[in-house]
């Protein structure tokens, strides 16, 4: 799972997107609980860069 100023991008067993999501909360459940917060931090922080 990549984690970056611009979003999450998931990679598990050479899939992408939601087949890596499954994957990902499969085997990690915890680790993809965070995403959630991760994200809206980002999405929050972009709507106050624009305004």
């Amino acid at each position: 799972m990549s984690l970056n100023g611009f979003g999450i991008r998931p990679h598990a067993g050479g899939r992408s997107g939601r087949e890596a999501w499954h994957s990902i909360r499969r085997r990690h459940p915890r680790l993809a609980m965070l995403c959630a917060p991760y994200g809206a931090v980002l999405f929050t922080a972009a709507v106050i860069a624009l305004t």
